[in-house]
């Protein structure tokens, strides 16, 4: 079925319909300005129903409104969140916050924080809060215990959250230091999918609720801390101080409530006070918006040990990486105004090894795949007790088992997947969140997680509510085309050496003319030659690693598409890149210095130095990322 347009007659009738269903039954408000998005979630909403044209689900609406709003309200309401978002927040609780809301609790008389995520989507902030405290209040507070709870306006999202699954992917974003025993991984079939344990979901409980009326006796005992983030964009003035003020009725006198960074309550004119950036108390504690609570004596405070290991206001990083983007994202990433200082850059782990003799560094990020010395080996030699705590920042993934395991036993405590400009904001906040939270602890998490999920078959898999991961390769022959020039089989030798040794058929198409004197090189890296006018390319007869002129065989491979998955490394700008435009399915990574060639740009699905070529396209033909 082909993509179905909404007309922009049609478009104001179903924005007018949806509009009044969506405010009736959230109080978000929807108008003209959310046309484009209103356009392309009801795309996907008229597929689902088998209907063909917008008229038809302006019917369907009219005639079955009931039954759709359910759909109506999780279609547009946004939901896009992720685990510790805005990590800012979790800071200022680390740093006075947590401790306020212990003495708080005491004053009362309690033993037990309550807190409350009050538009929690599919759970993430719950689980977040969860872990967090999991870690943080027994050092703090041993004596105390927690509850937190998730309210959201859409009854799906709510389902989700209860369950508590989630796909591995999701979680990445998590520092090591919060996994621990919390989560347990699927294996065969769902091993893409994570589970919450038992322990950290009986803290957890989830309930439907609307900010514009607000309900349920959960909400009577009052909270500590009160999350409504990024939610206020979607009400009006009136509304947001109506939700505001119903908010703080339920929290504690010495409680707080976090928004959204970008959102700000100040010209409310509500008796509360800033606290920090999106962070509001009650202005008069005496006098506030809610009942005072009754109050006992305070109990006596446990001596308190440090939450974190005492680190400089501004940490010094030395970035390890030989790709003179991802430095100059990092550089971006770690200024002072979040607390770093990038005090050296190296381009391979001999560069850190000679730098780190007389550099004094708080911190390290560290890529896996590099020139001369990649990052395990530079482990391997030089991680010592000592050495400042290391990140590795890699187009490797996490759940990349035998590299992560190898990784965190040679020292490193936590991963980052390489960022690039159009992820650098989310990647940012995930750097810095990780880099803050190193230590040896982050290290010793991560690998009682690693055991949790080698013990995981013996225990129930997680059951997962939907499967967005496939194996991409759907039956198809993987196979990987690198396009070069001769030169390059001197500077790129390593690399070209770990390709030879993959399992996947490679057919490597050079440029020019000049690698025809290399036969023998090529014949030693156990490369066979593939006369001209082969035609056609049988990639099954093939041997593992072939090679000819870019010029005979290009043409064949839109058609190799059909029954081939293909990852294409493009490696010089001898190669046309309307030609590249050509291929419909493959993945096409293009050498990170072509990146000044603007012709590649709408080409490339990534940029990458040669030396994250393999894994790169390996992880892609075996069904990976």
């Amino acid at each position: 079925m082909g993509e179905k347009k909404i007309g922009p007659d049609t478009l104001s009738q179903i924005i007018e319909e949806v509009s009044r269903i969506v405010t009736r039954e959230t109080g978000n408000h929807l108008n003209q300005s959310h046309e484009i998005m209103i356009g392309s979630r009801l795309t996907k909403r008229i597929h689902e129903l088998g209907l063909q044209t917008q008229e038809e689900y302006l019917q369907h609406l009219r005639t079955h409104e009931v039954e759709e709003v359910p759909a109506l309200v999780s279609l547009i309401t946004t939901h896009h969140t992720y685990f510790f978002r805005e990590f800012f927040h979790f800071e200022f609780l680390l740093s006075e916050g947590l401790q306020k809301m212990i003495d708080g609790a005491r004053k009362e008389g309690r033993k037990k924080l309550r807190i409350w995520s009050a538009a929690c989507s599919k759970g993430q902030e719950v689980y977040s809060l969860s872990m967090f405290l999991s870690h943080h209040l027994p050092v703090l507070a041993p004596d105390f215990t927690f509850e937190v709870f998730g309210s959201d306006v859409d009854q799906q999202c709510v389902t989700h959250a209860k369950n508590g699954v989630y796909l591995w992917s999701d979680l990445k974003s998590c520092p090591s230091v919060y996994l621990g025993k919390n989560w347990t991984r699927g294996t065969g079939d769902i091993a893409q999918f994570v589970k919450a344990n038992s322990e950290m979901k009986n803290r957890c409980h989830f309930h439907v609720n609307n900010l514009a009326q607000l309900q349920g006796s959960y909400l009577q005992e009052g909270f500590d801390l009160v999350f409504c983030r990024n939610v206020f964009l979607y009400f009006s003035p009136p509304q947001i101080r109506s939700i505001t003020e119903n908010l703080f009725r339920y929290i504690k006198p010495h409680g707080y409530l976090m928004v959204g960074l970008s959102e700000s309550l100040n010209d409310l004119k509500l008796p509360i006070v800033s606290k920090g950036p999106a962070i509001y108390q009650h202005k008069l504690k005496d006098t506030p918006l809610n009942s005072p609570a009754k109050t006992t004596a305070a109990a006596p405070t446990a001596p308190l040990r440090s939450v974190a290991p005492a680190m400089p206001a501004i940490k010094k990083v030395i970035c390890v990486d030989d790709s003179p983007t991802v430095l100059k994202i990092l550089q971006m990433i770690l200024v002072k105004e979040h607390g770093f200082e990038v005090v050296a850059t190296a381009k391979s782990g001999l560069d850190a090894q000679d730098k780190m003799k007389t550099l004094k560094a708080d911190l390290m990020t560290l890529d896996i795949h590099m020139p001369e010395m990649g990052g395990l080996e530079y482990l391997r030699q030089n991680f010592k007790p000592g050495h400042p705590p290391v990140l590795i920042v890699s187009s490797v993934q996490r759940d990349d088992k035998a590299l992560a395991d190898e990784a965190i036993k040679l020292g490193a405590s936590d991963f980052v997947e390489k960022p690039n400009m159009s992820q650098m904001k989310e990647c940012g906040d995930e750097i810095r969140t990780k880099l803050k939270l190193l230590s040896p602890s982050s290290r010793e998490s991560f690998l009682e997680f690693q055991n949790a999920e080698r013990a995981g078959s013996d225990r129930k898999a997680p059951s997962a509510t939907s499967s967005s991961a496939t194996n991409k390769s759907s039956g198809k022959i993987p196979l990987r085309v690198v396009i070069l020039e001769s030169s390059q089989m001197v500077s790129q030798k390593r690399a070209l050496r770990e390709i030879t040794r993959s399992s996947i058929k490679t057919l490597w198409l050079f440029t020019d003319q000049d690698f025809a004197s290399r036969e023998a090189e090529l014949q030693g890296f156990g490369c066979k030659a593939l006369p001209a006018g082969t035609t056609p390319l049988n990639i099954s007869a093939l041997a593992n690693h072939s090679w000819g002129h870019f010029q005979d065989f290009w043409s064949q491979l839109s058609t190799l598409e059909q029954n081939t998955l293909c990852s294409v490394l493009v490696c010089t700008d001898k190669a046309s890149a309307d030609r590249l435009k050509g291929l419909r399915t493959s993945q096409v990574i293009v050498e990170e210095q072509l990146t000044k060639n603007s012709l590649y740009r709408d080409v490339a699905d990534d940029f990458s130095p040669f030396t994250s070529f393999v894994y790169l396209s390996e992880t892609y033909l075996r069904g990976g990322k």
